[in-house]
């Protein structure tokens, strides 16, 4: 069996860090020795709170305030080892008729438009650093039609193509690991959402021999948003 390593980064934003999957992604980057600034509405999370490496920043993602604090604090000192997870989300659950205007712009702004935010303000400091990570969490369901997740789907399909059409110009400055081409890439997972209405595998009628059901196990999936690779694929990023 082969073994091998990945570098973290001495300072690692974080954004969802309340609850979550921000949240355990920062007790896992916390436990492997990184430097973890938390960005969240919410106070900050009681079990990390007292963390000599925790730092948390209260403010909402999709506002430009929070992000100028951000590039401020967690910059500062970090080495030239820079990283972002954008964890941060909402998740509206609703038919079209049920579901707000309001709950449509809030489920937007979060999703899609602070991680807009995130990148434009911290691309300066990611394009200086000696090795920058970032990981942006997508979802199955920017191309998963799932029922009664319109607003949530349709801001990860948005979420998604803003991805790809990123690296075009930053991919030789943003890495979270370097393809076999050589080049940098910028990332993302593709987790599915959690909801008491739904499980997982999910059930999909008249699916000979659950062969939808096998085909869809894993509740994760990755793509590399590299020029050389427009598309998504299934290959683990760690």
């Amino acid at each position: 069996m082969t073994d091998w390593t990945l570098t973290l980064p001495d300072h690692v934003i974080v954004t969802g860090t309340a609850s979550g999957l921000g949240l355990e992604c920062a007790k896992a980057l916390l436990s492997a020795g990184s430097h973890v600034f938390g960005v969240d509405l919410g106070g900050s999370p009681a079990e990390l709170t007292d963390h000599p490496r925790y730092q948390h920043i209260v403010g909402n993602v999709a506002e430009e305030a929070t992000w100028q604090e951000v590039a401020k604090t967690a910059t500062a000192g970090a080495n030239g080892l820079l990283g972002l997870i954008a964890a941060a989300a909402i998740l509206g659950v609703g038919t079209l008729e049920e579901e707000t205007l309001e709950s449509w712009r809030r489920t937007w702004e979060v999703n899609v438009l602070g991680n807009v935010i995130a990148l434009k303000t911290l691309m300066p400091h990611l394009q200086k650093a000696v090795h920058a990570s970032v990981v942006v969490v997508t979802s199955v369901d920017a191309h998963f039609a799932e029922q009664q997740l319109a607003s949530y789907a349709s801001s990860k399909a948005a979420l998604t193509t803003l991805l790809w059409t990123t690296p075009a110009r930053a991919s030789n400055s943003i890495c979270w690991h370097r393809g076999p081409c050589g080049r940098d890439s910028l990332n993302a997972t593709w987790p599915r959402p959690v909801t008491r209405r739904n499980s997982w595998p999910p059930v999909r009628r008249g699916s000979p021999s659950g062969a939808f059901q096998e085909r869809m196990k894993s509740p994760i999936r990755h793509f590399s948003c590299s020029p050389r690779s427009p598309r998504p694929s299934s290959a683990p990023l760690l």
